[in-house]
């Protein structure tokens, strides 16, 4: 069971991703650079270690490859479309954070270095939360409510299986519940 949740994890993070490239193509979604570089950046790193985090099970871990390769298309597409919002000093501030925890986890050890790699991504996140709630930045709720999903499934998917290394559950519940369910709040509170 735990891998067809999986499966449905990935594939509901893919329809988020895909949601997310509409808006940006058509002017719905103002993304933040800080948000989705980082992200990019670390959701590499991110994609591995998880993987190495549930004993290199590739139905738990399919869902950090899926948002890697989300993002690596909404990145690369949103610069080449020059689609991305302007940085701000705010921007610049998490970015120079999120860089400083990067070098404190690469001078760690594995586990700590994992736990360390959701702190940045939830800083890089941060910067979109933020550029919302000051409404700098706009976002359709839709994705978001595919990405949330996405991740209760792959919780539910960890819960059911044999891994019960606590650490598994830190990235899906802080960046995939927390981060992308506050871009839900605000963004289904928001008219575009």
């Amino acid at each position: 069971m735990s891998e067809i949740l999986g499966i449905l994890a990935s594939i509901l993070l893919l329809f988020a991703g895909i949601f997310i490239l509409i808006q940006v193509k058509s002017g719905l979604s103002t993304p933040n650079l800080t948000t989705w570089f980082v992200n990019l950046c670390v959701g590499t790193i991110n994609a591995f270690t998880f993987h190495q985090v549930v004993n290199s099970n590739i139905y738990q871990s399919l869902i950090m490859f899926m948002s890697l390769l989300t993002l690596l298309l909404i990145f690369f597409y949103t610069m080449s479309k020059g689609k991305f919002a302007k940085l701000d000093r705010l921007d610049i501030i998490l970015f120079v954070l999120a860089i400083f925890v990067g070098i404190v986890w690469k001078l760690t050890d594995d586990r700590l270095a994992n736990f360390l790699v959701q702190i940045v991504i939830f800083i890089a996140n941060s910067a979109t939360i933020i550029g919302l709630w000051q409404k700098k930045l706009r976002e359709y709720y839709i994705p978001w409510l595919f990405a949330v999903s996405a991740y209760l499934v792959a919780i539910t998917g960890l819960m059911l299986s044999s891994n019960t290394d606590y650490l598994a559950y830190f990235g899906p519940i802080l960046n995939g519940i927390i981060a992308n369910g506050l871009i839900l709040i605000i963004s289904s509170k928001t008219k575009n």
